[in-house]
């Protein structure tokens, strides 16, 4: 959802690495804000962005496969973009999903999809992410 009524404008942008500075493609990158909520997947690079963030305090919260969530906040300034590079930490005892998803009929790849893994119990959300352009996506989840 974009802002909507909001006049002081900015972006939050940067780049996701491992310890060793390898950069972390097709992470999931959550923006939230008061009457803001945006998400985008890291590029090959490892790059985010995400542009028309309104002013203020907004939280970040990043998902990546084998990666311990980070979470934080910064402030965004009307007109200024907000660069973040972050190092995500390992974590241990991870089982991962992946996959491709597709039109059913075209067999397009579809990026910017939702994808949630949930529990046998068909209620318990054990991990979420957003495809990437080409369709792919990887959850993660603590086994």
């Amino acid at each position: 959802m974009r802002a909507q009524g909001f006049e002081g404008l900015g972006s939050v942008e940067g780049q996701l690495t491992n310890a060793e500075g390898t950069p972390i493609a097709c992470a999931t990158v959550v923006v939230d804000g008061e009457g803001f909520f945006d998400a985008t997947a890291t590029s090959n690079t490892g790059n985010y962005f995400i542009d028309r963030v309104p002013e203020g305090i907004a939280r970040v919260r990043v998902f990546a496969p084998g990666f311990t969530v980070s979470e934080f906040e910064l402030t965004v300034i009307d007109g200024e973009a907000v660069i973040e590079d972050r190092v995500l930490l390992p974590r241990s005892n991870v089982a991962i999903v992946e996959g491709i998803v597709e039109d059913g009929q075209s067999g397009e790849a579809l990026g910017g999809v939702e994808v949630r893994l949930i529990a046998q119990d068909g209620v318990t959300e054990l991990g979420r992410t957003y495809t990437c352009a080409s369709g792919l996506f990887e959850v993660a989840y603590t086994s």
